[in-house]
């Protein structure tokens, strides 16, 4: 029989608040049945909401800092090929070419 970790269950008690233990869950769960199963599964998800408000922001944070860093990075190669541009039209102006005749 597999079961969960005791730091999972931990975490999920914590998370939950107070009034919410795995042992009266589980107590609940075999004279309640699918219903105790169903409140447990409504705790579980609202657990989730709570948490991934927090992930959310995270990720958009980190989503924000890549399209930034993206951003830069076009930047610096657009300037780095007008540059070359530059430098080879200048190389080209200033070659002399002997005079004809001369």
């Amino acid at each position: 029989s597999q079961s969960s970790s005791q730091g999972v269950c931990k975490l999920i008690e914590f998370a939950a608040g107070g009034g919410f233990t795995l042992a009266q869950c589980q107590q609940d769960y075999c004279q309640e049945g699918l219903e105790g199963y169903e409140n447990f599964i409504a705790i579980s998800v609202s657990i989730y909401r709570q948490n991934m408000l927090i992930a959310g922001i995270i990720a958009a944070c980190v989503v924000f800092f890549i399209v930034v860093q993206l951003m830069n990075l076009y930047y610096i190669i657009r300037q780095f090929r007008s540059d070359q541009v530059l430098q080879c039209s200048d190389k080209d102006d200033s070659t002399v070419l002997p005079a004809a005749g001369r």
